[in-house]
């Protein structure tokens, strides 16, 4: 099922993909992020030539609630699927669907989907289709330009 523009999805950050000071930090003294590396966004291969169909994130307005409620539920899910502990230095990053879509499109890449696709553990989980492959420009500006929210795991419950 497409997810509506409308709505916002949720991408867990590792700490690698993070942009950083020299002392490791990934926010400011003020608590602004430094950013995304555009690497945040690549596809896995997954055998020579192939790659995910998909990248993955969850989508938050799934839960029915607030943009509060819905993004800690997404994080709780986060940490749950994928063993994420509270003290983690990894991030989650949100975008709104028409934003991520318009952006790819400036991109080039005009076919972005973003599909609910529910799995086994994950009733949220969704994916953005037909990317292209580890294109640096599309994956820039989704860094830079579509997934504007950023927050710090560690700062969270």
């Amino acid at each position: 099922m497409a997810i509506s523009d409308s709505d916002h999805v949720m991408r867990h950050v590792s700490y690698n993909r993070l942009i950083k000071d020299s002392e490791g930090n990934i926010c400011d003294s003020d608590g602004k992020f430094f950013g995304l590396f555009p690497q945040a966004f690549e596809l896995r291969e997954l055998a020579e030539g192939e790659f995910e169909k998909g990248l993955s994130v969850n989508w938050l307005e799934f839960f029915g609630n607030d943009h509060q409620a819905n993004t800690q539920s997404s994080i709780d899910v986060f940490r749950a699927t994928r063993k994420i502990n509270r003290g983690a230095k990894c991030c989650f990053a949100i975008g709104n669907v028409k934003k991520i879509k318009e952006v790819c499109e400036e991109a080039g890449s005009r076919r972005i989907k973003i599909l609910h696709k529910p799995i086994k553990d994950n009733e949220a989980y969704a994916e953005i289709r037909h990317l292209p492959k580890n294109d640096q420009d599309v994956m820039s500006r989704l860094a830079s330009d579509a997934f504007l929210e950023l927050i710090a795991n560690a700062k969270l419950p």
